[in-house]
């Protein structure tokens, strides 16, 4: 036997020695050094340890690397297995009715048209700058071609069986155009829409991926409801409340700048000043201001809260029939955490609509499943991801959920185009019309008459919009045949110069549409009105507010009816009529250093002087009556009265005024 068969275990040995010295102890210096000198003495025990050898792999070089860039595989033919799937790739009569199953006589071409969409312009890139060709293939299985003379949508639009083709096999003999030496020098991949996933890298090669996406979930919303407060709908609730303390807070302003004595259109007590510094700054508000300022500081912040009017109407009647024209969508589910976390606010046992053609869905479910503990989903089955979604517009399914470019292009070709959107919308049983009229009516006589027709017309409210943020991330490459040839990786190094360049992104904006600019061909051009629903709750608000200023002015003449009717109350108005007035009195000696606080005593007590005097003066000076006074009692009474008064203005006075006036 030689040394090599009995070295190699020696060597694991020795590798688990020393693996095992860091535990238990180091390996003794003389056994080790014995072992290392006789693997040194024998080059075929070394060799022997080699399980990987280096292989030739293909390399690539960019037109801005140094040197001369070279089309490396020029005059090379690439075969392409590709698998319908728009936007990606778009096969023109993919059945085959016409003949050419398969693709093999090489019938559809990007150049006549009958291949397009978004990879197949990625790989023209890709051509023009690797310098190779490429022959176009798509699955259709041999026997089912034979007996219904078109190919199977299970075949045709079927990822699984476009690589079933490149990888070879016994199945991939199934397809028309497929023998035992398909793909000998292994110069085939399959495209499409192909995921880089843990079974792809297992069994092919991928290139780098040339585009990254998620899964995205399609939801049928409904328009929501108009409340009582859609009028206020063009602004959030804590911007009401911004601008409500912005009024009180420039009221507070006012009492400051012009309610010192400056302006005559301010009460002096502090109530009275607030609240009509709150009215003159509502009114500034509304563009009706009732005061005019006295001050400055007065003038500037007038001048400073129509600036703010001014932007805030602007903003508010800008939105507002945008507002309610344009009711806002309401859906039942806002992101798949919806259906797997119980904390999720729309939590809920969500039926989801799984396709059969698109397997990726189904898997993720699965996955779903076994990670969560006791979760279940209610499932649903469909052909493929048009009729899942078209489930979801009948609400037969609530949610289903696709690569979201597919899910895209599905959404505006297969329903936004056709009509299957709006408030009202539906579907027509025959699918060439998309609108009721011609529905009911696709053909019309010589008179213009309505042929008879079998057509019904399904109504249906709602339009189909995706929800949430992207989940389940993943990238889409090319998918070579796993072998020696390693031509994969200069595919992949052109794939990233040509999103280096930007081409990615160019082909994406020109095949994928965008959720935001989808719109129903079925809407009407007409002006929209406003109804009465729109306006109720303003309708309401304004009513209430008239009922509130009713109510004060039904009170005020209920007073003022009282005052004429009823002595005494015209006393209390009287009584208040003072007091309000000594307040005012109150805050002018306040001004001047005078802080008495006594004014309602001194109200009473001037009351009560009052009173006394005119019972003196009554008592003193009595009038008799004109029939019975003479010319001479007459001049008498008038000299008294004039003496009382001059005794009265020396009290005033003082002695010496009164000395004077004595004289």
């Amino acid at each position: 036997m030689p040394r090599s068969a009995f070295l190699v275990p020696l060597l694991l040995l020795l590798s688990l020695s020393v693996f095992a010295s860091g535990v238990h102890g180091e390996l003794p210096e003389v056994e080790f050094q014995e072992l290392l000198g006789r693997l040194q003495n024998d080059p075929a025990a070394i060799a022997s340890l080699r399980r990987f050898t280096a292989a030739p792999y293909t390399s690539w070089t960019s037109p801005d690397s140094l040197g001369t860039s070279t089309p490396i595989f020029a005059n090379y033919t690439f075969k392409v297995v590709l698998y319908h799937v728009p936007p990606f790739v778009v096969i023109e009569d993919k059945e085959a009715e016409e003949g050419d199953p398969g693709n093999l006589n090489n019938t559809r071409t990007p150049g006549n048209g009958k291949l397009s969409g978004l990879t197949i312009d990625f790989l023209v890139e890709i051509g023009e700058q690797l310098g190779c060709k490429f022959e176009f293939l798509y699955p259709c299985k041999k026997a089912y071609y034979a007996d219904n003379k078109r190919c199977s949508d299970l075949d045709f639009r079927s990822s699984a069986a476009a690589l079933t083709i490149v990888k070879g096999g016994v199945e991939s003999l199934l397809y028309s155009g497929i023998s035992a030496t398909f793909c000998s020098d292994y110069r085939c991949f399959a495209a499409g829409a192909l995921k880089v996933t843990e079974e792809v890298i297992r069994d092919f090669f991928p290139t780098h991926p040339y585009m990254e996406k998620g899964f995205k979930i399609v939801v049928k919303a409904q328009e929501a409801q108009i409340s009582f407060m859609s009028w206020a709908g063009p602004f959030e609730a804590n911007l009401w409340i911004v601008v409500i303390c912005e009024v009180v807070f420039v009221a507070l302003i006012f009492m400051i700048t012009e309610g010192y004595g400056t302006n005559p259109g301010l009460p002096q007590n502090k109530l009275g000043q607030f609240l009509d510094s709150f009215y003159w700054s509502l009114t500034i508000l509304l563009m009706v201001a009732d005061k005019a300022p006295t001050t400055h500081a007065g003038r500037t912040l007038v001048m400073t809260q129509l600036f703010f009017t001014l932007l805030l109407i602007a903003v508010y009647t800008g939105n507002l029939i945008s507002f309610l024209l344009n009711k806002p969508l309401i859906s039942p589910m806002d992101r798949f955490q919806d259906a797997t976390e119980e904390t999720a606010e729309k939590f809920g046992a969500w039926k989801f609509c799984v396709p059969q053609v698109q397997t990726s869905v189904g898997k993720w479910l699965d996955l779903q499943e076994r990670l969560n503990d006791g979760l279940k989903f209610e499932r649903i089955q469909a052909l493929d991801l048009v009729d899942c979604v078209q489930k979801v517009y009948e609400e037969e399914a609530d949610v289903t959920f696709y690569d979201e470019p597919v899910l895209l292009y599905r959404m505006q070709n297969n329903f936004y185009s056709r009509g299957k959107c709006g408030f009202p919308g539906g579907f027509c049983s025959d699918s060439a019309q998309t609108d009721e009229t011609s529905c009911k009516c696709p053909s019309k006589d010589t008179l213009g008459r309505c042929l008879p027709t079998d057509n019904e017309w399904t109504p249906l409210k709602g339009n189909l919009i995706t929800r949430g943020e992207v989940f389940n991330p993943f990238g889409y490459a090319l998918v070579f045949r796993k072998g020696t040839v390693t031509d994969y990786m200069a595919f992949g190094q052109a794939t990233q110069f040509v999103k280096e360049q930007h081409t990615i992104d160019r082909l994406e904006n020109q095949w994928i549409p965008q959720m935001d600019g989808m719109a129903c061909s079925t809407t009407s051009n007409t002006l929209i009105t406003l109804g009465l629903e729109n306006m109720q709750g303003m309708i309401v608000l304004t009513a209430g507010i008239a009922a509130i200023g009713l109510a004060i002015g039904l009170l005020e003449h209920f007073i003022s009816v009282c005052v004429k009717v009823f002595p005494c109350c015209a006393c209390l108005e009287k009584i208040l009529i003072d007091i309000e007035a000594e307040l005012e009195r109150e805050h002018d000696h306040a001004a001047r250093g005078d802080h008495t606080n006594d004014g309602a005593k001194r109200i009473l007590d001037h009351n009560e002087e009052e009173n006394e005097e005119e019972g003196e003066k009554e008592e003193e000076i009595p009038l008799p009556p004109p029939e019975e006074a003479s010319v001479e009692d007459a001049v008498l009474e008038l000299q008294t009265r004039l003496d009382r008064i001059e005794e009265l203005l020396v009290a005033a006075t003082g002695g010496g005024a009164g000395g004077s006036a004595a004289t």
